[in-house]
């Protein structure tokens, strides 16, 4: 267990205790932070983004770690930390920290807006793995339209955080959520060009449930046909790159 001088007790706001999908080659609990400094308007995770607690249930960590480290019939072998934005606290460290000193691999998903925390841990060894959404080609336009705040204090960041994870110091993936209206043919071509040359690219079919803007609701999510076209373009740039 952590030590007595990195403990915390750090607040999630969700917990899967135990995923096959969400941390790539791992059984892993997933954990979800809460608070974003994106606004994406198809955002399916609104409480979270939006902070709103009193929707939610809380789960102390150390309640986390005594049901999935502290067990010792537990069958976890690693942890995924989702939001909301996990890096947008400034606590986040030490909540790894303590994941860590449990045994436990960590995964962190980020949508790239804090590339010196993300630095940080990555130059300590403590992820093990990252997984960043990439929202839009990098327009100022476009990328404010996809996120929903404006991009311009933003842009620069996601680049650095591009950067990385495209260098090979971790096991790293980029991913995109594909709405139709924002997400065409010549928007993935631009875009995987952009974070090419990269060893994992998912495109993920938007779902109209629960999103952070109600008029996303009664978007339909993109056909297959329509998601094979948009594969066959990244592929161009990026090769491995998948549907999810």
């Amino acid at each position: 267990m952590p030590n007595e001088t990195t403990t915390c007790d750090f607040k999630f706001y969700g917990l899967i205790p135990g995923s096959l999908i969400d941390y790539p080659g791992m059984i892993a609990a997933t954990v979800f932070t809460i608070g974003c400094n994106f606004r994406c308007p198809y955002c399916q995770n609104r409480e979270l983004a939006l902070a709103m607690k009193k929707s939610l249930s809380e789960y102390p960590q150390s309640l986390i770690l005594n049901q999935i480290a502290g067990n010792s019939d537990s069958w976890i072998d690693g942890v995924c930390i989702t939001g909301g934005e996990p890096l947008l606290s400034s606590e986040i460290e030490a909540a790894i920290e303590q994941f860590k000193a449990a045994g436990l691999q960590v995964k962190v998903d980020t949508n790239g807006g804090f590339p010196k925390r993300l630095s940080t841990l990555i130059d300590r060894g403590m992820v093990d793995y990252v997984a960043m959404d990439v929202k839009a080609p990098f327009t100022e336009e476009e990328y404010s339209k996809s996120i929903g705040v404006p991009a311009g204090k933003w842009l620069a960041a996601v680049r650095e955080s591009v950067d990385i994870l495209k260098s090979g110091c971790i096991d790293a993936e980029f991913r995109t959520t594909c709405v139709p209206a924002l997400h065409t043919p010549d928007a993935i071509d631009r875009m995987a060009r952009d974070i090419a040359p990269c060893k994992a690219y998912y495109l993920q079919r938007f779902r109209p449930h629960n999103t952070l803007d109600p008029a996303y609701e009664k978007v339909a999510e993109p056909k297959p046909q329509y998601m094979e076209k948009l594969l066959e373009v990244a592929r161009q740039h990026v090769p491995p790159a998948q549907l999810r």
